[in-house]
């Protein structure tokens, strides 16, 4: 439990991130997006687990927490409940 700020910060930092990758202009973008963000937290948040705690196990429900995490982000931010600032 030592390391659940950190990954409570990553995982803070990269939901602060998101609107600014899926913006609901394009489909294609926005998967692609989406994608990359969810691969890249997945793999952040594995590798600061096993940093943290030395050991290679991945916490459970990591991979699917991301992968569910971007097509909300998607599928909000075509739905248009997402508002960005560019948007008028």
């Amino acid at each position: 439990m030592a390391g659940l700020p950190a990954l409570l910060a990553l995982w803070a930092l990269a939901a602060a991130v998101l609107p600014w990758l899926v913006r609901g202009r394009s489909l294609a973008v926005d998967v692609v997006a989406a994608t990359a963000w969810a691969a890249g937290l997945g793999s952040a948040t594995a590798a600061l687990g096993q940093s943290l705690s030395g050991a290679a196990a991945e916490p459970r429900g990591l991979v699917a927490g991301a992968v569910l995490a971007g097509v909300a982000a998607v599928a909000g931010a075509r739905m248009g409940h997402f508002p960005h600032a560019d948007r008028e």
